[in-house]
C-alpha cells in the first residue's frame, strides 16, 4: 500500500511538472521580479510593455499599473486627462482595477502607502518643453503618498525619426534625479534604460519599441533591480518556470495528503 501511494504521488508530481515545463517552453523562461508592492507609471511605452509582454507572459506577478498613451509628465495632475480611453488617446489605457477614470495624481492618492517600488517612464510626449520642475513636483507627490517607495526614473528610447527630442528630455530626467541626490534623498534613483536599446529595438514611428525592444527592456530591468522573488508557503521562485514548478509541487503534495486513506499498517 505504501509503495503504491508513493508511486501514484510521484506520477502526479511528474505530470504536473511536465505540463509546467511545456508551458515554460511556449512562454519563455524570463526572470520574475515584479510583485504586489510594485507599480508601473507611464505612457504608451509602459502600456505596450504591459499589454504585449508582461501580461501575455504572466510576468506581472501582482504588480499594479497606471499608464495611458500620449501622456506627458505635465498631464499628471490634469482632470481632463484621466486613466481611461479618450478621443485624444484612442489606444486606450492600462490601468489597474479600481483606478479607471482617475487622474494619475488621484490614482496615486487612492493607493496611498501601497507600493515600495515605482517604475516611472514619461518624457517622450513632452520632450520639447518639459523641465526639471515638471518632474520634481510629480516625484514629490508620489513620495508623499508612497513614502516607503523607491522611485526609479527611466530614460526614454532614442528616436530614429527625431519625433522625440531624446537627448534633451533624458538630460532633464537625469537632472531631476540629481536634484534629489544633492538633497540626500535616496528614494529617487536613475535607471538609464536608454542605454539598453539598440539595433532592432525601435519601430519606424521613432517613438515606440519592437518586440525585441520590449524584451530587452524587461531584461535590463530584471538585471538592474533587486530581485525580491515569489513567496508561497516558504517556497521561492525566480522565474515563471520555477513558479509553475512550485505550484505543481504544492498541488501534488495536497493530492498525496488528502486523496488516500492511510492503512493501519502505515500508522
Amino acid at each position: 500500500m505504501m509503495k503504491m501511494k508513493r508511486f501514484i504521488s510521484i506520477l502526479l508530481i511528474l505530470g504536473l511538472l511536465t505540463a509546467g515545463c511545456l508551458a515554460a517552453e511556449d512562454e519563455g523562461n524570463y526572470p520574475v521580479f515584479l510583485d504586489s508592492e510594485t507599480v508601473l507609471v507611464g505612457d504608451s511605452l509602459t502600456c505596450h510593455l504591459i499589454a504585449m509582454f508582461l501580461r501575455p507572459y504572466d510576468l506581472l506577478n501582482g504588480a499594479s499599473y497606471m499608464a495611458a498613451p500620449n501622456s506627458a509628465v505635465n498631464y499628471y495632475f490634469e482632470d481632463w486627462w484621466p486613466l481611461k480611453p479618450l478621443e485624444q488617446n484612442g489606444y486606450g489605457s492600462e490601468t489597474s482595477a479600481g483606478l479607471e477614470g482617475l487622474t494619475f495624481a488621484e490614482a496615486v492618492e487612492a493607493t496611498e502607502g501601497k507600493f515600495t517600488r515605482v517604475l516611472f517612464l514619461m518624457g517622450s510626449n513632452s520632450s520639447e518643453y518639459s523641465v526639471v520642475e515638471d518632474y520634481t513636483v510629480v516625484i514629490d507627490h508620489m513620495l508623499e503618498y508612497w513614502p516607503e517607495a523607491t522611485i526609479y526614473m527611466q530614460t526614454v528610447p532614442d528616436s530614429t525619426t527625431g519625433v522625440v527630442a531624446t537627448e534633451r528630455i533624458n538630460s532633464v530626467i537625469r537632472a531631476a534625479v540629481t536634484h534629489y541626490e544633492e538633497h540626500e534623498e535616496t528614494r529617487v534613483k536613475l535607471l538609464d534604460t536608454n542605454s539598453c536599446w539598440g539595433s532592432g529595438c525601435y519601430l519606424p514611428d521613432g517613438a515606440h519599441l519592437t518586440d525585441l525592444g520590449l524584451r530587452t527592456w524587461y531584461s535590463y530591468l530584471a538585471e538592474n533591480l533587486p530581485a525580491r522573488g515569489y513567496l508561497h508557503n516558504n517556497l521561492y521562485a525566480d522565474s515563471p518556470q520555477e513558479l509553475r514548478r512550485v505550484r505543481a509541487e504544492l498541488w501534488a503534495r495536497r493530492l498525496a495528503k488528502y486523496s488516500f486513506i492511510q492503512s493501519p499498517l502505515e500508522r
